[in-house]
């Protein structure tokens, strides 16, 4: 197993998943609360610890060395192999790793320390709805002798002795002071185990807590090699190697964490942090699909699609929901991101039964559009706040580029899965709005001078081209609806202008461009998003442009991959390139890396 290690880094962290739906996002370095009496050992903010689903249930553990505590001052490594991480730390001279495992499939979770001295170890359980309606009771019963924690989700702890010594700590977390998140939060630490390995079970219920804790316990190695199994196949499946080697290495850790950001068995989560554990966003999980594509995972994307394109969660409209929890239905481009990746699905496949089984659904949402959102051009209605750049700053109303293109190829990808009258009008209603599209060509304008053709961002509601330089176009260009002439004009713009990291959201030449990302206001104004990346990859790469796509589109990212947090893009970096915005771990920055990388490798 090939291991990554480095001196323990502030601002860097590493996620550890199971697949199913839990994960413990760890930074490499802890930290000291300083504004705290006690100055205790913490993690830099509320989204380091372990998450099932949407829910942080261990904040961390106070580990007892020889009576030295494991701390930042005297930690000497941080590594990995995927199946564990491993920190090293200081002890009166003498070296004690301390080994951190989660099993796949199952909520668990060992502490294991290689030393022949005595080990104390002090979980803490996070109790930040203490004194709200989700909180308590916070209590504790011993179960033999192991220890049973209630609260919203339970865990079994045990592995040796246990001395009863409840602590309440407030926390306070400095990265999150500085995002003046100033919330109360609260720890539970209601024993403290004298032991070389502890083990935790957790679950909904004490009997799944129970479950999972004597599994892990009984079962530790067995588990272990399963995971160490697990990971040589994911590495073995996803084998490339036609590319580089560093970019073959940053491939592997992308698709590994790929697989693992999960809401449940099928269904991937965004990310880590504020979008932890979550089921996904329509756009966001769509848009990842076709990284699921080019893994050969077609099983797994049939049942994410499965999920989402349900007449039961239409609305009637025809849209699909953005978001589920809450119910939320304020995208106009998500609906249209997921037919596309249905009728890609049946093409790929052939699986025209799953298509008869959706094919309701579909005709719904398309009907629905051209009856509700249709303009005289054939063009789709965008409310603000309803394309993918979505913030008050923002609002984009009209006729967004990316919406009429995702249209017209839904209209050209159904009307050949549909047969007869509806056949017909969705084959009339996407050459009229291709027809159309030409009102979105025009001039690339620098600095009062006309340059390039390339394609204006929106048509407002009065008609009016809104020219600014954006990466949406790109999304055109994928749908395969602008000739080739066009298509290398705007390569060359957006190479110049807005590559990066990611894709810019704005080009620097524009009045409101944000070079410093400095919240909602330059989310879209100039902030880089890798997820866009993979659009222009394949287009270079179609146009013979394959070494530029390498240098330009991937190389950057797969020096975040190797570099920063092991396996993780961030969902947005700032537009200087200088400032990584979490979350760091990002379903769709991760499918754009690989869907760029199996362009590459062809």
């Amino acid at each position: 197993m090939e291991v990554l290690e480095r001196e323990p880094a502030e601002g860097v962290d590493f996620l550890l998943g199971n697949g199913q739906g839990m994960f413990l996002l760890m930074p490499a370095k802890q930290c000291r609360n300083e504004r705290h009496q006690e100055k205790e050992v913490e993690n830099p903010s509320k989204w380091h610890g372990l998450f099932l689903r949407n829910t942080k249930i261990v904040e961390g553990w106070n580990t007892r060395v020889d009576n030295v505590l494991l701390s930042p001052e005297n930690q000497i490594s941080f590594a990995t192999d995927l199946t564990t991480i491993t920190r090293s730390f200081d002890v009166n001279g003498v070296e004690v790793s301390e080994e951190i495992f989660i099993p796949n499939d199952s909520f668990a979770l060992s502490l294991r320390y290689a030393t022949n001295k005595p080990v104390f170890i002090q979980p803490e359980f996070d109790i930040r709805f203490k004194y709200n309606e989700r909180g308590g009771p916070y209590k504790y019963m011993m179960v033999g002798s192991d220890l049973l924690v209630s609260g919203p989700l339970y865990a079994m702890v045990g592995g040796g002795r246990a001395k009863i010594n409840e602590h309440y700590r407030y926390k306070f977390y400095p990265e999150d002071w500085k995002r003046k998140d100033t919330s109360e939060r609260w720890s539970y630490a209601p024993a403290e185990f004298e032991a070389s390995q502890l083990f935790m079970g957790f679950g909904e219920s004490k009997e799944e807590a129970i479950s999972n804790f004597a599994k892990i316990k009984n079962y530790y190695l067995q588990l272990k090699l399963e995971r160490e199994s697990d990971v040589v196949s994911i590495f073995e499946r996803h084998r490339l190697d036609y590319v580089r080697r560093e970019i073959a290495q940053a491939y592997r850790l992308a698709v590994y964490q790929f697989l693992k950001i999960q809401y449940d068995s099928f269904l991937p989560a965004s990310g880590d942090r504020w979008f932890a554990g979550d089921e996904g966003w329509a756009r966001d999980t769509a848009v990842s699909l076709e990284a699921f594509f080019e893994l050969g995972l077609f099983d797994t994307a049939k049942k994410i699609m499965d999920y989402w394109i349900d007449e039961g969660k239409q609305r009637g409209d025809g849209r699909f929901p953005n978001r589920l929890k809450p119910l939320n239905y304020n995208s106009s481009d998500g609906t249209l991101w997921l037919l596309r990746r249905l009728a890609e699905y049946v093409e790929l496949t052939g699986d025209v039964e799953f298509f008869e089984l959706k094919k309701n659904a579909a005709r719904k949402a398309l009907e629905g559009i051209a009856r509700e959102y249709l303009n005289v051009d054939g063009f789709v209605r965008s409310n603000a706040f309803e394309s993918w750049m979505d913030t008050q700053f923002t609002p984009r109303e009209g006729f967004p580029v990316e919406v009429q293109a995702l249209f017209i190829k839904n209209c050209m990808l159904y009307s050949k899965l549909f047969t007869g009258d509806f056949s017909s009008r969705l084959s009339a209603l996407g050459e009229h709005a291709l027809a159309s599209f030409n009102k979105f060509k025009v001039k690339y304008i620098l600095g009062g001078v006309e340059k390039s053709f390339m394609l204006a961002d929106l048509i407002n509601f009065d008609g009016v081209r809104v020219n600014k330089l954006t990466p949406n176009q790109l999304i055109a260009i994928d749908c395969g609806i602008v000739s080739n002439e066009l298509e290398k004009s705007i390569l060359d713009i957006v190479r110049e202008n807005l590559a990066g990291v990611g894709m810019r959201s704005l080009s620097p030449g524009e009045v409101d461009y944000f070079d410093e990302f400095s919240g909602d206001q330059s989310y879209h104004r100039g902030a880089q998003w890798p997820w866009m990346n993979y659009l222009a990859v394949k287009a270079e790469v179609r146009n013979g442009n394959k070494e530029q796509a390498r240098k330009i589109y991937v190389e950057p990212l797969a020096n975040v991959i190797l570099n920063n947090n092991w396996g993780g893009i961030s969902e947005v970096y700032s537009g200087n390139s200088k400032q990584c915005i979490c979350p760091k771990y990002q379903t769709w920055s991760l499918a754009s890396f690989i869907i760029s990388v199996k362009q590459l490798s062809r």
